[in-house]
């Protein structure tokens, strides 16, 4: 299992979240960045808390909405690399 499976994703708090119709916005409130996230991005979002791992959301995810693993794994490393989420050590 890669390392990121074991990590809790929590959103940085310099970042907050505007749901839309079609997804959500995510703008970085210090630098006024926004990033836009479709619906199935926006729904990893609101497990990102800090109290799940990645394995654990892609399963809870999952079990009621079929979802590739690299599309689940490209959404968590985009948001990582955008710092909307900080990736802390289970």
């Amino acid at each position: 299992m890669e390392p990121i499976w074991n990590t809790k994703p929590a959103l940085n708090p310099a970042f907050s979240w505007e749901p839309m119709p079609d997804g959500c916005l995510v703008f970085r409130t210090d630098s006024g960045q926004v990033l836009t996230l479709n619906p199935a991005a926006e729904l990893i979002l609101t497990y990102c808390d800090g109290a799940m791992t990645v394995a654990e959301i892609f399963r809870e995810i999952t079990t009621d909405l079929p979802m590739p693993e690299a599309d689940f794994l490209a959404a968590i490393d985009k948001l990582a690399k955008e710092q909307a989420l900080s990736l802390a050590p289970a």
